[in-house]
């Protein structure tokens, strides 16, 4: 596994993490779902067609509209998670 392929894997990994525990606050952020379940399975495909950059683009635009959905409290995720995310 090269390192684009392993970064792309542990991206989409960590996506399916944080969507398990990920809790919608508000019916603007169901919208907001949408847009990161479309981008995350777009992610998927991308990396089983061995895409390997555009898996690991559509798993950090995924990571993006998540963090934004927090900074509007739009989302929530358990305490631990947080810090994973920008402040």
């Amino acid at each position: 596994m090269d390192d684009l392929e392993k970064e792309a894997d542990k991206e989409i990994k960590r996506i399916d993490e944080v969507l398990e525990n990920l809790e919608v606050l508000d019916y603007h952020g169901e919208e907001i779902l949408e847009m990161v379940n479309s981008y995350h399975e777009d992610s998927k495909y991308f990396f089983k067609e061995k895409m390997f950059l555009q898996a690991f683009e559509a798993a950090v635009i995924c990571w993006a509209y998540i963090d934004v959905g927090l900074h509007m409290n739009l989302f929530s995720v358990p305490e631990e998670m947080k810090k994973i995310f920008t402040k």
